[in-house]
This record gives structure tokens, C-alpha cells and sequence, in this order.
């Protein structure tokens, strides 16, 4: 050991210090602070458990009193509900065991009788807590109760606190051995100071020289020797200059052109950069089209076969470079990628591509082969920053842990090159590390390093990085390790990035738009199922409340089951709305007059901590649409916002005026002139989870009881059917804003529906014809109307009704028609009637609203149109005016 330390050197031995005592200083004050910290968890659990014993003492005292040893028991067993508590027993007055419950698995260690309690205790059973309490009732013990609870909990926290303890020892050795290395160079030598500016030169810096020593000797002499090779290197970078600053302006900016295509290969979208090379002057007029159809027919084959290989694996294709063919006949190269999209099954309905023009790369990486011919390693290096399809270039030096970036590397962040360390020195963490989103940092790493270890081929991956503003946004690396005459890996990596957010925000749009698009088609064809069922709930309930008349409590019972049946079609209206199904009424509406009115309903339901203020500064407030629905939709919003803020807060509405001259991000609004109405609160916010899910139907993060979790989706669906748009933005603790865009002065064209208000049920006569799949509806609906006094021929399909109606066409005065059915739907059949019969009365009815089949057929003709579930005052009103007619 003597020797040991007498051959070590003066440096060695204070790193080895420094070590031992920073690592023995930090380490004793983690064990005292988790000392300090495990006995505070410790009594808080001991606290919690008693407190929880008082509370069911207080509540089983009055079976104790009473005798009721089944409730007590009862009472017991929900204690176990609390994961800690093993065993719970009750005693008399005298002592006696009155009843006792102990957790499946755990044996019993209750005695017979504990004695006189007279106050609360705790004392621990090695890893168990037992807690006696005193039963008491004014003033009165009857009894006293004991609890067993486990200390488990408090194990898992001590081991954890170990686990943190180590963990955080462990970084301080890090840092330790760090602080030495440091110390350790400010006692470096002259030969330190040599290699240092040797490492310099290695890192770029062949403006630092040595100073060279006035003793002379083997040093200066060394010193010389370096500025001399300096020098001589300096003159060989200087002649590459010019092709370094031509690369440079190939890195600036390189466009993406994007396309979507079908499980047909058939082209559905294409951004207008991929539009022009088709020599298309509309990106729109690609839809339908193939590749047969474009400009490079010739591969066209080639292309399909691709998309085939992305259908069949499910597996994306990234930067394939290849030639193509554009409309003037000339070739250029791109480097392209394609990626697979999926619907709810997850089966692949299609993929979105882009393709990057490298044309001028694989150019200039011809001229740079022979610019450098002279130079092998420069010209690998250049060889491979071009194959890195680049706009912001980095090198990473492994042998120094530097990294060195160009200015357009920070620009993209938003960053200025002079705040970061340029200098040589190690500085991945400040320059990158630092820079990643949390989620993609071990992951980046990862990817970097195993690169780093086995150097094959191209380093690529994806990952976001902070911009200055705080947004954050996605960037393609890539990058290459240079090689030496030998074809051996070199510590010199080189590489680029690229921003990509624009291409995967917009593939992220996509999906949600897919994934909405299909919870809309389902959520229309639950509520039309819904609606037929509740359509022979409601009518037979009506039709047995009008038998009951004189017995008030069987009628009572019926009236019971249409209140739920309209309760019920009130979920499925909010549905269709977000179905997009659901809108009745097109008129002028005045937003600042929805407004008061919703602020006048909350008046009675608001806590008067909530603060409610206006802004109503729209000069053209009126737009075209549903009242109801966009009341609906603005009082959920106004809801949402008071549900968010239970301790109180700020309310507030905003309107104004805009007008649009491009497409807005995230929404696909076309341009022109938009109310904007604002829906703000200071409450809790929401996470990213939640906020990606909040416009689906059902999903609600309310108690169970408290929500259906329909609102904001029937909002989503109200702002998109009246042409609009929605969004949201939300910070956890400071509260959310919701901004909804709708067209202004526009009429959607729809035919009005103005509801009458009801004036009892009207009596008729003739004969009506009624078609529709549903028994039950069917069954109702015409015993509804032999009651009101016509004469019913029932059809359960068009088909069946079609050829009915041609054998008694003159003998039918009206025809009640469903909208949706087998073998004959709705449309057809009333083509086939008014071809028989062109002056045929026909009343609509459907599970849907009046848009889409149902209102052409108003305007082919139709004589009206009955939302399900109707009731009989409805109908019969309807049948009168249409009969009337």
C-alpha cells in the first residue's frame, strides 16, 4: 500500500480525495434527511389509521347499542375497502368480543375480551399497526373498537426512499469524480497546456497556436513542430472552402412534396409542391388519379408495388431514393418515405408520402468528388453531409464529446449560435441533450449511442427539441461517421437536421380526422337504432296512459316510461349532433343574444365565487343556423368552464370578427369572413391525454352520475355542421379557452322546419299506409292511428310497400315512410310511389334528423317529416295538415 501511494502522482491522489469526501459528506446528509423523512411517513400513518378507527367507531355505535350484529358486521367488511386494514372486531362495555371480520387470508389475533378501554390507543404488532378505539355516544362508552392495519405501505415507502438514497449517492459519485477531473487540470503541466491546444487544433480551431517555451529543449522544439503542421492543415482547409459554403446553401431549406392515397393506390390529397410536379394546376384535381395517370406512368408500376409492400406489412418505407419522371419529360432525384395509416380495426386504409428533391445534392456530390480527389477524408466527409439531405449541419467529435453546429441548426430552434459553447469543449448535453422533450431524450440517447458503438450506414431517427418561443417540434437526424484511407471509422460524425413538424402535425390531422370521422358514423347509427326502439317505448306508453284514465296510479306509472323515453331521445339528439345529423332550423342567429340568454340560465346554478364577464366586441354578431343547437352548444361550453372551477374564478365570453385569407392550422376553414366566439376560465385545465380526447362521445372525467360525457361531443358536432370550427387551449392550473369559428351572413340552403307547439291530439279519418322495418315501431305506430280514427295497412319493407301501393294507389290518402330499411330503403321507395302516383302524400320518419336523404326528398316533394321518437299529438298534427293540403 506504502508504495502504491508513493507512485502515485500529486493529481491522482487529490482526485482520489476530493472523491472520498465529497462522496462521505453528501452521503451522511441523505441518510439523515431520509431518517427525518421515513419517521414523518411513519407517524402520518399511524395518524391516518387512528383517525379512520374514530370515524367507524362514531358510525357502528348505534348497532352496538341495539344489538344488531349483522349490520355491525356489514359495517366492518366495508372497511376493507381501505387496502391497509386486515382486521376490524367490536367489544361490549365489559369487553367481550361483540363481532369481529378479518380480510380473506389473514389469520385472527383477536382475544375474547380486551378489558376496560377508556381511551384511544395504538401500539405495533411487529409489521402490523392495532388501533383501539372507544365506542361513545353522548358522552356514554359502550364499547370499544379494534383495527389491525398492515404497515406494508409504509415498507414500500422506506424501500423507495433506499432506492432514491442510492440512486442519488451514485450521482454524486458522478459529480465527484467530475469536480476532480476539473481540479486536476488547473495543476496540469506545460505538457497539459500542449495537448490541449493540440485538441483545439483536432476540434477545427486551427487559428489557436502554441506558445512556445523560451528554455528550449525537446518541448519547444515539439511546440514548433505543432504550429508548423498547423499551418500546412490551415492551407488545406482554406482550399476547401468554397465547397463547404456551395454545400452550405444545398443545407438551407430543402421542400417536401405530400400525398395521400387510398387501399386503391388511388390518389386522394396532394400539397400543391406535389400537385405541380404532377403538372396539375389544382392539388384538387389529383383525386381519383393514379400513378398511371401522372407524369411518370412509365415506373407507375413500380410505385404501386410500394404501396403494396406498405398495405401487406403495415410497416413504413423511409428515405428510399430513386429517380422520376416530371411532366417536361426530365428526371429528378428524390428521396422519399411512406407511411402506413390505419382505421379503428387497425387494418391500413391507405398511407400518406413525401418526398424530399435531392436532385441538386446528388449534383453537387458529383462536383464535390472531383473538388476533393486530393483530400480522401475531406471528400468522405462532404459525401456524407450531403447524403443527410441537410438544412442545419452538426459534427460530432467522439473523441472530445464536442459537438459543433451551424448557425441554422440553432436558427430552426429559434436560438441565436452565439449563446451555446462553440469553443471545443465537451458540450453534447447543452448543445442537444438539454434541448429534447423529456419523452424522446433516453430514447434519442439510446439510438445515438448504439450508433456511435457499430457505425453501419446512416444514423436517423425522429424526435422534438425545444424552440425559444417554448413550442416544440419534430426533427429528422441524420447523420454519417466519416472513414480514413483504411475504411476504418474515424471519431468524426457528421450529420444534419431537419424540421419536420409541419409533415407529422399534418398526418396526426389525418388520423384524428379518420378516427372522429368513424365515432361520428357510429354514434348516428346508435342514436337511429335508439330512436326506433324508443318509438314504440314511447308510442305504446302514450297509447297505455290515454287506457288509464281512470286508474291514476297505472297511468302515473306509463306517464313514467314516456318521461324516460324523452329523456332518453334527448341523449340521442345530442348524438346526431355529433354525428353531424342533427341540425333542424337554418336562420339568422344573433350570437350576442345566445349569449345573454346562456348567462341567464347559469345565473340560477352558478356558485357566486365564479365571476362572469363580457367582451362582446363583434360588429356582425348574426350568423346562419340551429338557435337551439348553438345555444346548446354554448351552454355546454359555459358549463364545462363552471365544472372546472370549484374553488371559484373567472367566466368569461368573448366575440369579434375575423376574416381568413389561408387555411388555419389544425382546421380546414375556408377563407373568409368568421364570428369568433370565445369561451374562457381560470379553473384547473387539462392534460394532454385529456384534452386529445375530449370532443369523443362518452368520455368524461366527471364522477360516475355526474356526466354522459356528450356535451362538448355534441358541441364538436354542432360547430362542424354549421360549417364551423372548434379548438381549445388548456394549461394544467391556470385554466382552458375554447375558440369557436362560424361562417358569417352565410345560409347553408336547408329547408326551414318550423316546429308548431302542440294543441292536443287532432282526430282523422282515411286510409294510411304504413311502411317501416321495425315490429315494434310499426306495431305502435298503427295502433296510434287506428285510435285517432284511420284505417292502417302496415308493409315492413319498401319493396313489399311499392308493390302494395301499385295495386291500391287511389285508395290511399297518405303514406307514413320510413327512412332506412332492407331491400328498399326510403328514397327508392318514394321514387317508385310518386312514379305510380305523382300526387301522393307522403309524411317521412326516420332515427335521423331532416338533413342529408331526408331533406332532397322534402324538396323532390315529401309532404313532412316526423323525427323519431314522435308522439301522438305529433303525428296526429302532422297527418291533419298534410291530409288538409
Amino acid at each position: 500500500m506504502k508504495r502504491l501511494i508513493k507512485n502515485m502522482s500529486i493529481s491522482t491522489m487529490l482526485t482520489i480525495s476530493i472523491m472520498v469526501v465529497t462522496f462521505a459528506a453528501l452521503a451522511s446528509f441523505f441518510s439523515v434527511a431520509s431518517y427525518f423523512d421515513i419517521v414523518h411517513f411513519r407517524d402520518t400513518v399511524s395518524m391516518q389509521s387512528g383517525m379512520i378507527a374514530r370515524l367507524a367507531a362514531e358510525y357502528n355505535v348505534s348497532e352496538l347499542v341495539f344489538g344488531y350484529k349483522k349490520e355491525a358486521e356489514e359495517n366492518l367488511e366495508k372497511l376493507f375497502l381501505l387496502p391497509e386494514i386486515e382486521e376490524a372486531q367490536i367489544y361490549d362495555a365489559n369487553g367481550n368480543l361483540f363481532t369481529s371480520c378479518t380480510r380473506q387470508g389473514i389469520i385472527a389475533t383477536c382475544p375474547q375480551n380486551i378489558g376496560d378501554v377508556k381511551t384511544a390507543s395504538q401500539k405495533r404488532l411487529g409489521a402490523r399497526l392495532e388501533i383501539l378505539q372507544p365506542m361513545t355516544f353522548r358522552d356514554t362508552r359502550h364499547g370499544t373498537l379494534r383495527l389491525v392495519a398492515s404497515n406494508a405501505t409504509f415498507q414500500d415507502y422506506f424501500t423507495s426512499r433506499l432506492r432514491t438514497m442510492l440512486i442519488s449517492l451514485a450521482m454524486v459519485l458522478f459529480l465527484s469524480i467530475l469536480l476532480a477531473r476539473i481540479i486536476q487540470s488547473w495543476l496540469s503541466s506545460p505538457i497539459s497546456q500542449l495537448i490541449k491546444k493540440v485538441q483545439e487544433m483536432a476540434g477545427g480551431n486551427l487559428a489557436s497556436r502554441v506558445s512556445v517555451p523560451d528554455t528550449g529543449g525537446e518541448i519547444a522544439t515539439l511546440c514548433q513542430n505543432v504550429n508548423i503542421m498547423a499551418d500546412a492543415l490551415d492551407s488545406r482547409i482554406r482550399e476547401v472552402e468554397n465547397s463547404r459554403q456551395l454545400l452550405q446553401a444545398v443545407s438551407d431549406y430543402v421542400p417536401a412534396g405530400i400525398f395521400w392515397k387510398d387501399r386503391e393506390s388511388k390518389y386522394v390529397w396532394a400539397n400543391l409542391l406535389f400537385a405541380k410536379s404532377a403538372g396539375l394546376g389544382d392539388p384538387g384535381e389529383i383525386a381519383g388519379k393514379t400513378d398511371f395517370d401522372m407524369p411518370w406512368r412509365d415506373s407507375a408500376e413500380e410505385h404501386r408495388e410500394s404501396d403494396r409492400r406498405v398495405f401487406n406489412s403495415g410497416q413504413a418505407e423511409l428515405n428510399i431514393s430513386k429517380k422520376v419522371r416530371r411532366k417536361d419529360g426530365s428526371e429528378i432525384w428524390v428521396a422519399g418515405s411512406k407511411v402506413p395509416l390505419h382505421d379503428n380495426d387497425g387494418q391500413v386504409s391507405g398511407l400518406i408520402g413525401s418526398y424530399i428533391d435531392i436532385t441538386q445534392q446528388k449534383e453537387t456530390e458529383e462536383a464535390m468528388k472531383m473538388l476533393m480527389q486530393k483530400d480522401k477524408e475531406a471528400a468522405a466527409r462532404y459525401e456524407a453531409l450531403i447524403g443527410a439531405s441537410n438544412t442545419g449541419a452538426w459534427e460530432y467529435h467522439a473523441d472530445s464529446g464536442f459537438l459543433w453546429c451551424s448557425p441554422e441548426y440553432f436558427s430552426m430552434l429559434g436560438c441565436d449560435i452565439k449563446d451555446f459553447d462553440q469553443s471545443g469543449k465537451a458540450n453534447l448535453e447543452q448543445t442537444w441533450l438539454e434541448l429534447l422533450h423529456q419523452e424522446d431524450r433516453d430514447k434519442a440517447m439510446q439510438c445515438f449511442a448504439g450508433y456511435m458503438k457499430n457505425p453501419e450506414g446512416m444514423y436517423q431517427q425522429n424526435f422534438r427539441m425545444r424552440h425559444h418561443d417554448g413550442r416544440w417540434i419534430w426533427i429528422w437526424s441524420r447523420g454519417k461517421t466519416l472513414r480514413d484511407a483504411e475504411g476504418q471509422p474515424t471519431p468524426v460524425t457528421i450529420g444534419t437536421h431537419i424540421d419536420v413538424t409541419d409533415r407529422i402535425m399534418l398526418e396526426d390531422r389525418l388520423r384524428h380526422g379518420e378516427k372522429m370521422e368513424a365515432i361520428g358514423q357510429l354514434a348516428g347509427g346508435v342514436a337511429h337504432d335508439f330512436n326506433n326502439q324508443l318509438s314504440g317505448i314511447l308510442g305504446f306508453a302514450e297509447l297505455l296512459a290515454k287506457k288509464l284514465e281512470n286508474e291514476p296510479q297505472l297511468k302515473k306509472m306509463a306517464e313514467s316510461i314516456m318521461t324516460s323515453a324523452l329523456r332518453s331521445a334527448d341523449l340521442t339528439r345530442q348524438l346526431l349532433a355529433f354525428a353531424r345529423k342533427g341540425k333542424f332550423v337554418s336562420t339568422p342567429v344573433d350570437a350576442h343574444h345566445l349569449i345573454a340568454e346562456v348567462i341567464s340560465l347559469l345565473q340560477h346554478s352558478i356558485d357566486r365565487r365564479i365571476t362572469i364577464t363580457q367582451q362582446l366586441e363583434a360588429a356582425i354578431p348574426v350568423v346562419a343556423g340551429d338557435p337551439g343547437q348553438l345555444q346548446n352548444a354554448i351552454l355546454n361550453l359555459a358549463i364545462n368552464a363552471r365544472d372546472a372551477m370549484p374553488e371559484g374564478g373567472t367566466l368569461s365570453f368573448s366575440t369579434k370578427n375575423i376574416d381568413i385569407h389561408e387555411k388555419v392550422m389544425g382546421h380546414d376553414l375556408p377563407p373568409g369572413s368568421y364570428l369568433q366566439i370565445c369561451v374562457s376560465d381560470t379553473g384547473t385545465g387539462m392534460n394532454e391525454e385529456v384534452k386529445s380526447r375530449l370532443f369523443e362521445p362518452f368520455f368524461t372525467t366527471k364522477q360516475h352520475g355526474k356526466g354522459t360525457g356528450l356535451g362538448l361531443a355534441a358541441t364538436y358536432g354542432a360547430i362542424k355542421n354549421h360549417g364551423g370550427a372548434i379548438s381549445v387551449y388548456t394549461e394544467l392550473h391556470k385554466g382552458t379557452t375554447f375558440r369557436v369559428l362560424l361562417p358569417v351572413g352565410k345560409h347553408d340552403g336547408q329547408p326551414e322546419v318550423h316546429i308548431s307547439k302542440s294543441s292536443g291530439c287532432i282526430p282523422g279519418k282515411g286510409n294510411i299506409l304504413l311502411v317501416d322495418d321495425e315490429t315494434i315501431v310499426r306495431e305502435a305506430t298503427a295502433k296510434i292511428l287506428e285510435d285517432l280514427g284511420y284505417k292502417v295497412l302496415e308493409c315492413r319493407d319498401g319493396e313489399e310497400a311499392a308493390e302494395l301501393f301499385r295495386a291500391i294507389s287511389h285508395d290511399v290518402d297518405a303514406v307514413i315512410l320510413d327512412m332506412v330499411m332492407p331491400r328498399l330503403a326510403g328514397p327508392e321507395t318514394f321514387a317508385a310511389m310518386r312514379a305510380i302516383n305523382p300526387s301522393v302524400k307522403v309524411l317521412l320518419a326516420s332515427g335521423f334528423s331532416i338533413n342529408g336523404a331526408a331533406s332532397g326528398l322534402l324538396k323532390a316533394g315529401a309532404a313532412g317529416f316526423l323525427q323519431k321518437p314522435y308522439q301522438i299529438d305529433e303525428l296526429s298534427q302532422k297527418l291533419h295538415e298534410i291530409l288538409r293540403s
